[in-house]
């Protein structure tokens, strides 16, 4: 059983690592591969990757810069090109480091929900950010192509603009050259364009939103993917599963590797096989994927 996308550096993977991984490993977990979305994380991710080098549940480090970080962090009060290029040139270089302690690249991609969504963001500020997330994202595929290390890419757009996905698909095509893999992670955008993705490559992340009542359309995504395009991920400790969501009593209340279970079982139900099965298939695609042994 394996999580292809967590994030054991938010304050409640830190706070209860131990419990979260002890969980994972007695509900039969192999792997996790712990996914870094800015300078500060990508550094955590590396000292949760060294310090649990020796234990039974592997934690891969994955290393990137969220798109979200362009508005989030960089100051619109100096040149932002400026500030991206010295916050990718220290990023490249943190790669170049650790390039053998690193299983994947990213969390990286392009997000225009949020921009899109702000009524502050003049129409002019919102291609500038769109442009500075696709020269960030640029920049991640081709350090992937040069290390030779996957993608892990996330992709949001408002509900049924296909900007966000036709930009990234291009971006990879082009700079990808064909030999870029990867994963589009929690994959929520037009079905549509699945075969494009599975072409160059790819794998779907699929997490604990397929659980959700309402969440059809995600449902609908996993039944046109073949299950060995298919990972398991639960986005730690973000978008926790139906059963966490609706038990108050439980003890915890966000998402976590354990969580696999459950989103296995709604897939297997989707794929209308077992849950053995789907656990297996999707751990063979983590190993293939991530070059694990």
């Amino acid at each position: 059983m394996t999580d292809s996308h967590a994030h054991l550096c938010f304050p409640e993977g830190k706070a209860n690592l131990t419990q979260i991984i002890d969980e994972f490993e007695q509900g039969g977990g192999e792997y996790i591969l712990n996914v870094g979305h800015s300078p500060e994380t990508n550094l955590e991710t590396l000292n949760i990757h060294n310090s649990l080098k020796n234990n039974k549940v592997k934690v891969l480090s994955a290393l990137g810069i969220h798109p979200e970080y362009v508005k989030e962090t960089i100051s619109i009060d100096i040149d932002r090109y400026k500030q991206m290029r010295k916050t990718v040139d220290a990023y490249r270089e943190l790669v170049e480091k650790n390039a053998n302690e690193i299983a994947a690249i990213g969390e990286c991609g392009l997000d225009y929900y949020h921009i899109k969504n702000d009524p502050s963001i003049s129409e002019e500020e919102l291609e500038e950010i769109k442009e500075l997330q696709k020269n960030l994202f640029k920049e991640h595929v081709e350090i992937a192509l040069k290390h030779q290390k996957p993608l892990t890419i996330h992709v949001r757009d408002l509900p049924g603009e296909n900007d966000c996905i036709e930009d990234a698909l291009k971006i990879v095509s082009q700079i990808g050259e064909g030999k870029v893999r990867g994963s589009f992670h929690s994959y929520t955008q037009a079905p549509s364009y699945i075969t494009e993705i599975i072409g160059l490559g790819f794998y779907i992340g699929v997490n604990g939103i397929v659980t959700y009542p309402k969440a059809e359309n995600v449902r609908e995504i996993v039944k046109l993917v073949p299950t060995n395009r298919i990972l398991l991920e639960t986005d730690t400790p973000l978008l926790p599963p139906q059963r966490i969501r609706s038990n108050k009593k439980y003890w915890r209340n966000y998402g976590a590797p354990y969580d696999i279970k459950e989103i296995a079982e709604t897939v297997a139900k989707v794929k209308e096989g077992s849950v053995e099965e789907i656990i297996k298939t999707t751990t063979e695609n983590f190993k293939r994927l991530f070059l694990v042994d």
